[in-house]
């Protein structure tokens, strides 16, 4: 979409086509983002550079494609294109398409070229060409609100940023309902139709949920995230910055959540400590199963000449464990009846006996297991380890019967993980 875009300011020596062109490749394939977006001014400003680009991008066989940089290679030199000739994207992703194309060169292709000119309503907000979908039902609702967020947000926080699109519902593409583009500085986002202005719940939600989106983009272009693969570390952290945002917006609502979160607190202190670990593993995204039979248990008892706790038997009948490699936000992964494994720990040195165990749980897929004491005889009896430690036999004493190690998960104790 050409524009007359901030993009062009400080610009560099002058270059041939083919030296911004090489000098672009060079600068995705070293992942360089600086070096890119320098390079990317001066190709705005390069009459040459819709040639050049034309003749390399259809010079490629787009039908087998090998690795995720030639996909990176495209998308940034056809939406370089795009900027330059609208026309010339146009008629090279026909003529693309038309041909044997993988599917992500093809998907890459219609996003770019869905956002024409002609499609949008322009309107410069803080520095920052914004890009209203003429598709949006509610164009004018839109309008007023993504200005107000605009103009709410500091200015250093949006330093940088050239363009954001606000687009009809589905128009971000692979199911996502936003995306910031670190390399053209530009961020998309959809617009939730449910929050219709006809519809009474927009007046009353839409100021407190609309926002969350376009903020998380924001995030990431004010916490200087590049592409790349989703990472969910970064995810988190525009998590955190649109909540910090939204609660400077909505000091109030803060104010009533945090005193909410309390008093449920509160009360969960007051339930029997199995609800208050089920509370705690369905709050970090335990999915767990539905619990097992008395008469499972006894069948696993006899079968493997074991005796389980009254602890990890409430925990089991409770859930019969955790879905097959599904881990629960901090880690942990419990195991179900039919996964629990025996195994001996050589932790009597003074006789040469050891203690016969059941592993019940796992910390991260390559991680360490954890263990419960099954001997009656034991004066440790139901005590849980943890194994992989620096001790002589290799484990380490973590909580003394299977009720106190659910309430260290439950408080996100360190020693558990450590």
């Amino acid at each position: 979409m050409p524009t007359n875009s901030t993009l062009t300011e400080n610009e560099g020596p002058a270059y041939s086509p083919k030296e911004i062109l090489d000098q672009l490749i060079r600068a995705i394939y070293a992942s360089d983002e600086a070096r890119y977006v320098e390079t990317y001014r001066q190709a705005l400003n390069n009459e040459g550079m819709v040639e050049e680009l034309s003749n390399f991008i259809l010079k490629d066989d787009y039908s087998s494609i090998e690795g995720r940089l030639i996909v990176q290679r495209f998308g940034s030199l056809f939406n370089l294109l795009h900027d330059l000739d609208e026309a010339a994207s146009l008629r090279i992703g026909e003529e693309l398409i038309a041909k044997p194309c993988n599917p992500a060169i093809a998907s890459e292709i219609r996003l770019v070229t869905s956002r024409l000119a002609s499609h949008y309503d322009r309107e410069d907000i803080c520095s920052i060409e914004i890009f209203f979908s003429k598709d949006l039902p509610s164009s004018n609702f839109a309008k007023r609100k993504v200005r107000r967020w605009i103009a709410a947000l500091p200015a250093d926080h949006l330093h940088g940023l050239q363009r954001i699109y606000v687009l009809p519902e589905g128009g971000s593409g692979d199911d996502r309902i936003g995306a910031y583009f670190s390399t053209f500085r530009r961020i998309c986002f959809d617009w939730d139709e449910t929050f219709h202005p006809l519809n009474p719940l927009a007046w009353v939600l839409g100021p407190l949920l609309l926002p969350q989106t376009l903020l998380h983009e924001v995030g990431h272009h004010v916490l200087g995230h590049n592409g790349g693969p989703r990472d969910p570390r970064k995810e988190r952290a525009a998590d955190n910055y649109a909540a910090m945002m939204w609660g400077t917006w909505h000091p109030a609502v803060i104010a009533v959540v945090k005193l909410v979160s309390t008093c449920l607190r509160l009360l969960l202190r007051k339930l029997p400590w199995t609800e208050r670990f089920r509370s705690k593993l369905l709050q970090r995204k335990a999915l767990l199963r539905d619990g097992v039979e008395e008469t499972r248990l006894i069948e696993f008892e006899r079968s493997n000449r074991v005796v389980l706790s009254d602890d990890l038997k409430k925990l089991l009948f409770m859930a019969d464990g955790m879905n097959s490699d599904s881990f629960c936000e901090n880690g942990f992964r419990f195991r179900g009846l039919a996964e629990l494994e025996t195994t001996h720990v050589n932790d009597k040195f003074e006789d040469g006996d050891g203690s016969q165990c059941i592993v019940f749980a796992d910390y991260l897929p390559t991680g360490v297991k954890y263990l419960i004491k099954t001997n009656k005889d034991d004066k440790d009896f139901g005590s849980v380890l943890r194994d992989n430690c620096r001790t002589r036999s290799g484990h380490l004493k973590v909580a003394s019967s299977f009720q106190q190690f659910a309430n260290q998960y439950c408080r996100n104790r360190a020693l558990l993980s450590g």
